[in-house]
């Protein structure tokens, strides 16, 4: 029998909308094009709750924002959590149980937090 890791996680995610996003060009990849997982890392941990946090003012194109993501690990451990973002948006800080982790896009929509233990 399969043993499960049970180790909720949060990563809170600061989001910058670029100059160049979807709403002012129109030229972003369709989702509706990309496969259900980008990557399969992202196989290892099942998403409970997501919670997106934006902000917006009708005086300028940028947006700002978090989102709160927390999962069980169903791998036997991960080192890694990876995760879908759009290139369009910047990541400015990862918070991961209580401390600040640097992303790295790893390609496309595919990004990746290494975390300072296994879970």
């Amino acid at each position: 029998m399969r043993n499960y890791i049970f180790a909720p996680f949060a990563a809170s995610l600061l989001l910058l909308l670029s100059p160049n996003s979807t709403a002012q060009t129109n030229t972003a990849p369709s989702i509706l094009a990309k496969a259900t997982v980008a990557t399969p890392e992202e196989d290892n941990y099942d998403v409970k709750y997501v919670k997106i946090d934006l902000q917006a003012t009708n005086t300028s194109t940028m947006i700002a924002g978090s989102s709160l993501t927390r999962a069980v690990v169903t791998a036997p451990s991960i080192t890694e959590y990876y995760f879908e973002l759009t290139s369009q948006l910047t990541i400015d800080s990862a918070h991961f149980n209580g401390q600040y982790l640097p992303v790295t896009q790893v390609n496309g929509f595919v990004n990746k937090i290494v975390l300072p233990a296994a879970l």
